[in-house]
């Protein structure tokens, strides 16, 4: 086992507890082994300090390629703050400037506001909101015995999922989005909302239209409502078929 060990570069000791210059631990087909250089004879007393090599070798590449993505991160981090100065004077308030001056300009306040600027040749379509528990209390309440039943979002679970199938509507507006925002990805989305108090009143189904555009390194997303969005047929969710069982 020692110099099967030694012979095969791509082994390693077992790393909890990790192995030392003297202990260590190596699995095999029947089981664990452990090797000893003080106690062992032979070629068994190499395998410890070899598996520590091996060991230390390996820490010190994880180790290496941490710093080498941190590095990466921070110059992209210098870069994305970068772009924020350039963005904000040009485009941005006085209130702004002067934040970002003194350095206290949040930078999402930055990419909601490059985002507006981006959305901004289809601000004639209306934002999806995230209004689902107002619109299942408008929908329990027509439900016989419950016409003031109070929904918080506490009450609703959502089932959010790619629309597997698109009428003729959706699919035009998903290329409105694309004509007019040329570089944008858009994906029709369902969300399916349950009232959990009672897993047999009827669901919300809501879909929505998805854009997201990279404007250099900050992703940039839009979510807009689709109106009349009710499959004629409404898939079955997981949800549904665990409702059922």
């Amino acid at each position: 086992m020692a110099l099967e060990f030694l012979g095969d570069p791509n082994r390693r000791a077992v790393v909890y507890p990790p192995p030392s210059k003297r202990r260590c631990q190596v699995m095999t087909d029947r089981g664990p082994v452990h090797f000893d250089a003080k106690r062992d004879m032979g070629v068994a007393r190499q395998v410890p300090l070899e598996a520590f090599r091996r060991f230390d070798n390996d820490v010190r590449i994880s180790h290496g390629r941490g710093a080498d993505q941190r590095t990466r991160n921070l110059a992209r981090h210098a870069q994305r703050q970068q772009m924020m100065h350039e963005w904000i004077a040009l485009h941005g308030s006085h209130d702004q400037r002067e934040r970002l001056t003194a350095g206290v300009l949040p930078f999402k306040e930055f990419v909601d506001a490059l985002t507006e600027v981006t959305f901004r040749p289809l601000a004639y379509l209306t934002p999806y909101k995230t209004d689902g528990a107002a619109r299942m209390q408008e929908q329990v309440r027509q439900l016989p015995g419950h016409a003031d039943a109070i929904v918080t979002p506490t009450d609703v679970s959502v089932v959010t999922r790619l629309l597997p199938t698109a009428s003729a509507n959706q699919w035009a507006l998903v290329n409105e989005i694309r004509d007019v925002i040329p570089d944008a990805q858009v994906q029709l989305r369902e969300r399916s909302l349950a009232w959990t108090r009672d897993p047999h009143a009827p669901k919300v189904r809501l879909v929505s239209a998805l854009a997201t555009v990279r404007v250099g390194l900050v992703l940039l997303r839009k979510e807009f409502h689709v109106p009349d969005s009710a499959p004629d047929v409404p898939a079955r969710t997981q949800e549904d078929e665990l409702m059922k069982a």
